[in-house]
Parts: C-alpha cells; sequence; structure tokens
C-alpha cells in the first residue's frame, strides 16, 4: 500500500504531503489547477523521464518519495534493502539542470532499478494509456497479469533462468576470451618448451664442444707439435732428452758412493728420466690416437650452431642449457593452459544446460499464456460491455520471439471496437472515448489475475459520460475492495465513492503555486457541488451530490 507521497518544489506544487487511503483516492479540482502534477510526482517514481522544466521556479531542485507499507523488493533487488528495512521508501531528486537522483532508502540506486521497484508496486493508467498498450512488452504483462500465481510463478522461475544464463554465457566469453589473450603467450611456451626437448642441451655442453672444435681445426699443428715433442724426447736415431737424462743419472750413479752431495741430483735425474720416458709413451700414444672421423668437426660444428640458435632464439641466457628450467616452468604453465580449455568445456556445457533449461520454462510459459489468452480476452470484452462497447471483441495473439528474461512470446493485443469490423492494434481503431474505455477495460482484465496493489488512473474517465461513468464508477469501487487506487478525475460520480479526497487549488501571486489538501466530509461535498456545475448556495445540486454520494457508499 502506498501510505504517504511527498512532492517538494515539482512545477507549481510547492510541497504537498499525501497520506492516502487504503481503498479509493480521488484527487480533483478545476482544469489547470495542477493534478496532473501529482500524476507527473508518480512517473518519475516509475523511472519516467527527468526533465529541468519539473523543478519549481523557488527551488534548485525537485523531489518526490513515496513509502509503501506491506510491500517487498522484487526478488532479484531484495539485496539492496537494508538490514531490518520495513515496507519500501523509493525517491528522486530532479536538479535545475535536468539530471536526476533514484533513491532507495534514503540511498542511491540507478533508475533501471527505480523503474524495477516502483512497476512493481503500481500501475499507472492514464488518458494517454493507448500509446503504452501499444507496447509489446506492456501487451505481455497485461497477459501474463491475468493469468494469475501460475503465469507469474513461471514468469519468476524464468527470469531466474535467464539470469542463469546470461550469467553462464558470460563466464564462457570471459573464459574464451581469457584463452584467446593467452593463446600467443601459449605459442611462446610451447614452443621453448618443445625446442629445449627436442635439442636437450647438457650443462657444459658447449665449453665442452667448444674446446673440440677448437681441438679439431689445429689438428695438423698437434700433430706436428706433438711428432716433434716426442723425437725430442726419444728419437728413433740417435739420442733424446730421455737417453740423455738416463746417462747424466748413471754418471752420477758411478761416483756417489764417494760424495754423498751428488746423491739428490743423481736420483732427480733418475727421477726426471723416468718422467721423460712415460711423457714419450703418451705423445707416441696421442699421436696414434690423433687421426680423426673426418665428420667429426661438421657435426660438432652443426651441434654449437644448434645451441647457439636456442639461445638466440630465447635470449637472455650465456649457454642453451640454462633454458631447461625456463622450459619447465613453460611446460607447467601449459599444463594450466590445458585446463583452461577444460575451463571453457566446462563453461560451454554450463551455457548448454541454461539454455535447456530457459527452453523448458518458455515452453511452460508460452502453454500457460495461450491458456490465459481466452479468458483475457472474454474479461476484456465483459469490461467493455459494461461500459457501454456491446460487441467489443479482443484478439489476443502470441507470436514467437528471440529468448530473453520473459520467455520467447511477444503479444499482439488486436481490438475490434465495434461488431463487423476488422480487429486492429490498441490505439488505432477507436475514439477518444473509446479508448479510456479500451485501457480500462484492459487493465482490469489484467487485475482479474492479481497484480500489484496500487494503481493510479490519471483522468481515464476523459470522453466519458451518463450511464458509463456510473458504470466506471462501480468498477473502481469494485478494484478498491481488493487494492489500493488513486483516480485523478472530473467526474462528480467518481468522486463521490472516494474514501479519501483530495483536492488541487491554484493561487496567483508574483508566481502560482498548487496546494493540495485532504478535505474533510464537509468540504468533500462542496468539492461535488463545484464539479456538479453549481455555485455553493445551489440547492438542488447539493442534494444531488448528497444522492451521488450516498448511491455509491
Amino acid at each position: 500500500m502506498l501510505e504517504e507521497l511527498v512532492v517538494e518544489n515539482l512545477v507549481l506544487v510547492r510541497s504537498a504531503r499525501l497520506t492516502l487511503h487504503p481503498g479509493l483516492n480521488v484527487l480533483t479540482g478545476e482544469t489547470g489547477a495542477g493534478k496532473t502534477i501529482l500524476a507527473e510526482a508518480v512517473g518519475l517514481l516509475l523511472g519516467g523521464r527527468a526533465d529541468a522544466a519539473l523543478v519549481g521556479p523557488a527551488a534548485s531542485e525537485a523531489y518526490v518519495e513515496a513509502t509503501f507499507s506491506d510491500a517487498e523488493l522484487p526478488e532479484e533487488l531484495s539485496e539492496l534493502a537494508p538490514e531490518g528495512a520495513e515496507g519500501v521508501t523509493v525517491a528522486r531528486r530532479v536538479g535545475r539542470e535536468g539530471r536526476s537522483r533514484a533513491l532507495l532508502y534514503g540511498r542511491s540506486c540507478t533508475r533501471d532499478d527505480l523503474e524495477r521497484i516502483g512497476q512493481s508496486l503500481i500501475e499507472m493508467v492514464s488518458q494517454h494509456e493507448a500509446r503504452r498498450l501499444v507496447r509489446p512488452a506492456v501487451q505481455l504483462d497485461l497477459l501474463d497479469a491475468s493469468g494469475g500465481d501460475e503465469v507469474a510463478r513461471l514468469r519468476g522461475d524464468m527470469g531466474a533462468a535467464w539470469r542463469a544464463l546470461v550469467a553462464a554465457r558470460r563466464a564462457l566469453a570471459e573464459a574464451e576470451s581469457g584463452a584467446a589473450d593467452e593463446q600467443g603467450r601459449l605459442n611462446e611456451l610451447r614452443a621453448l618448451a618443445d625446442a629445449v626437448a627436442e635439442v636437450d642441451p647438457l650443462p657444459g655442453e658447449e665449453d665442452d664442444l667448444g674446446r673440440e672444435r677448437s681441438r679439431l681445426r689445429h689438428l695438423d699443428a698437434l700433430r706436428e707439435a706433438a711428432q716433434e715433442a716426442a723425437e725430442l724426447l726419444n728419437p728413433d736415431e740417435g739420442s733424446g732428452a730421455v737417453a740423455l737424462a738416463g746417462e747424466a743419472a748413471h754418471a752420477l750413479a758411478r761416483v756417489r758412493e764417494h760424495d754423498a752431495a751428488l746423491a739428490g741430483p743423481g736420483d732427480e735425474l733418475a727421477r726426471i728420466a723416468g718422467e721423460l720416458r712415460e711423457a714419450s709413451v703418451d705423445l707416441r700414444s696421442y699421436l696414434t690416437g690423433l687421426d680423426a672421423d673426418p665428420a667429426a668437426l661438421d657435426r660438432i660444428e652443426e651441434r654449437l650452431e644448434q645451441l647457439a640458435e636456442l639461445r638466440r632464439r630465447f635470449g637472455g641466457v650465456d649457454e642453451a642449457a640454462e633454458l631447461r628450467p625456463r622450459a619447465e616452468a613453460a611446460a607447467a604453465e601449459l599444463a594450466e593452459g590445458e585446463r583452461a580449455d577444460q575451463r571453457i568445456a566446462r563453461a560451454a556445457v554450463a551455457v548448454a544446460t541454461a539454455e535447456k533449461a530457459a527452453d523448458r520454462l518458455a515452453a511452460g510459459l508460452h502453454k500457460a499464456r495461450q491458456k490465459a489468452a481466452e479468458p483475457f480476452a472474454a474479461s476484456v470484452e465483459h469490461h467493455l460491455t459494461d461500459m457501454g462497447m456491446d460487441g467489443a471483441r479482443l484478439e489476443v495473439g502470441i507470436a514467437e520471439s528471440p529468448l530473453g528474461a520473459r520467455g520467447r512470446d511477444a503479444v499482439e493485443l488486436r481490438l475490434a471496437a465495434n461488431p463487423g469490423l476488422p480487429a486492429g492494434p490498441l490505439g488505432s481503431v477507436a475514439s477518444g472515448g473509446e479508448l479510456s474505455r479500451i485501457a480500462l477495460a484492459v487493465r482490469l482484465a489484467a487485475r482479474d489475475g492479481g497484480a500489484t496493489e496500487m494503481l493510479v488512473f490519471d483522468e481515464v474517465d476523459a470522453g466519458i459520460g451518463g450511464r458509463t461513468a456510473r458504470v466506471l464508477t462501480d468498477k473502481l469501487r469494485e478494484l478498491a475492495a481488493t487494492a489500493q487506487v488513486l483516480c485523478i478525475t472530473h467526474l462528480p460520480q467518481i468522486a463521490a465513492a472516494a474514501d479519501r479526497h483530495f483536492l488541487v487549488e491554484k493561487t496567483q501571486g508574483a508566481t502560482s503555486e498548487a496546494h493540495v489538501e485532504q478535505l474533510d466530509p464537509d468540504a468533500a461535498l462542496e468539492e461535488l457541488v463545484r464539479m456538479l456545475g453549481a455555485d455553493a448556495g445551489d440547492a438542488d445540486a447539493r442534494a444531488l451530490a448528497i444522492s451521488l454520494r450516498g448511491n455509491a457508499h
């Protein structure tokens, strides 16, 4: 229930505070007094467009606030409510520059959130309703509202399934995007790991190969030097260093017994002679094995070039073997990349599962709408008959549309306002007075299945009079028995039925101002006399006003 509506500095309304009745509330006043400003206030709370022209002349901003008791936020927005919050309080501020702020419990929220909250709590039916009724989304909502708890439950489930599907698709897109961004790096890592595995560099290998390459490149010089050294030590003919050292040792050995001082040099020469003999043998052995495979140098050159290319390609190391730890790390990261592929696969499965669930709920919702369509059309036709449009016929078309939060149905309401005429889109098949009745009938039919607890009617009685005015009054009273109603009206019949009556009056001065006053029973009776077009002292008009009020209640 809308408990209180506060309006400050909105166009001509300087300050107004309306405490509403749970039943039928009416708002009356002369044409131009400012009644539509109150409808504009409700529109702002429903997410309507803000405009600098809405700000009153004596203020820097306009402010509208509504407090609902026994109300809850839509399930998908329930986390926005502060802990322990009772009811719902929404507001809108509009600045002089035209910018606006949406507020929930005094805290900022998005305009979209405000719109969803407002439309879950209030239905707005205006004299321009035909413009809204042509919107497919509005027509879909009206049909769904007529379907009662079953359709409401399915819509809630469908909305949850759609959000789950959107989240699953987002997760898949993020996984794929992340994988795409990483693909270049993974390719580099794979190239490093594969190249190191293929080349398999060993610690110290390049130094060893470098030395062997140098040996092979200087093979002739090595052979010549070794041959010369071997000849000097132990030639095939004549005496070499080995023989000379041995002879010197023998010469000292013959006389050492006569002088112990010669023992040391003699032993040293004997040792040297032995080592020279061993060196000579080693040189001969070296020369024997010096003949190498002619292709060995080519193989070494090729291997060194392979290792050098590995270093050049991946850089930052002194020897190729230092790339091995990086290759091992690359292999580990590649394994993680493969797990990312698995995450993509899991995300794709989640999308498929969510799509299947959404498709199943959309199919169930479609069947429920088909089931609701005929009773909804019959209810609209019944209400139209009551309001003097005998023979009017409503067609409810349900076509397939892309899957979304409301399923995959597109609804089109087509009306034949008079017998024998073809059905056409709402808003293009009737006169102004008929449009008001059509808008009301469609809303009443939607209410037959249950909807929001608060309805605002902005001069839907335009073009209505006589018997239809009485029928319209009866329907509003019937509606007010199960829902709170605020009706901006020019009809005294409707005003007479009010549980609470508010009067809007405009005062002239340096600047015009509109004032809103809650009328007591006597003042309400005086307003009925005015609405009947009579002077305050007109006894007949007063009697008629009393009669209207008595009949209404």
